[in-house]
């Protein structure tokens, strides 16, 4: 292959332009996720983030010594100061979500999201650093063009955003999940427990993360070793062959069952619904308008059967 075909390819893959349906999506479906992550930390949002909290504030800046775009950072360590940083992070949320004046709001959410998951550390999990990865990336993304209140507002004032764009940020996004799929593999292939089949043993015998138990399945030796070795294999798949055009459907649904399925057994605070969510941007950047119509017409469809159910008696004929 020479050069100029190298280049031609790399061109059409991240620059030849495309609909920012997808990304535009994703934009509502990763904001969906923050704001379920968010309130479920705010339960217990002082002794995460407050003056008087698990961590001090001393030694949050301590460890994050020197110069960084944290709020926590810059603010006193108050009461007050971190109403003001959560309001901001909601606010900034809101309008990431919903899609109002959405770069300015992907960048408010970036530097609150930051500056809330560097004050307490600790607490972080994996779910926490793909979300600020993702939060970064969309800084960069046509995200409010579509399906926004921006998109609205430029319609009522006989302007049109644009539907066609460059897709190198949601090829970063599909190529950021398959990492987050095949470095998986990589780490479980280094122990034992994986490829003798009896990981799953061990991981649905912590009972502070079950929540509903499967005993008739994860009671069986062979059904465990089963479930382990189709976990390696479906993470494999979800990393590689999901990049397949033949396939990619197959191994989406194939995903979306995987991590509904440890969603049911087991409480892992958000990740789950994130993965799914990121699996839904894993479509071919083209195909999203046809995907959205298709739904469209099934929502329609679905409506309608479901309306003689909610109409009152006497107008059903």
């Amino acid at each position: 292959m020479k050069i100029a075909d190298i280049k031609s390819t790399w061109n059409n893959i991240f620059f030849k332009e495309a609909p920012v349906d997808g990304i535009c999506l994703f934009r509502i479906l990763l904001g969906t996720v923050l704001l379920m992550n968010f309130c479920q930390d705010l339960s217990h949002f002082q002794d995460f983030w407050g003056p008087l909290g698990l961590q001090s504030v001393e030694t949050f800046r301590n460890h994050f010594n020197g110069f960084h775009l944290n709020l926590f950072h810059l603010l006193e360590g108050t009461h007050a100061s971190l109403y003001l940083i959560l309001g901001l992070h909601f606010a900034s949320l809101m309008g990431f979500l919903f899609g109002y004046k959405t770069r300015i709001s992907s960048i408010v959410l970036l530097i609150t999201l930051t500056s809330i998951n560097q004050r307490n550390i600790n607490m972080l999990n994996s779910a926490d650093i793909l979300l600020r990865i993702m939060a970064i990336l969309m800084v960069f993304a046509p995200a409010g063009n579509k399906f926004s209140i921006d998109a609205m507002i430029a319609k009522r004032k006989g302007e049109r955003l644009k539907e066609n764009w460059a897709p190198w940020v949601h090829r970063l996004v599909q190529i950021q999940i398959a990492v987050v799929y095949l470095s998986t593999v990589w780490a479980k292939a280094k122990g034992d427990l994986w490829f003798d089949g009896t990981a799953v043993y061990y991981a649905t015998r912590l009972e502070d993360f079950t929540r509903f138990s499967v005993p008739f399945i994860l009671d069986n030796l062979i059904t465990l070793k089963m479930i382990t070795w189709s976990s390696l294999a479906i993470e494999l798949a979800l990393g590689s062959l999901i990049f397949i055009d033949e396939l990619r459907k197959k191994v989406i649904v194939i995903g979306v069952s995987f991590h509904l399925g440890i969603e049911y057994m087991m409480s892992i605070p958000t990740f789950e619904i994130l993965m799914i969510a990121c699996l839904l941007a894993m479509f071919k950047v083209e195909e999203y308008p046809a995907l959205l119509k298709q739904f469209e017409i099934k929502w329609e469809g679905f409506k309608t059967k479901l309306q003689p159910v909610f109409l009152p008696q006497g107008r059903r004929n």
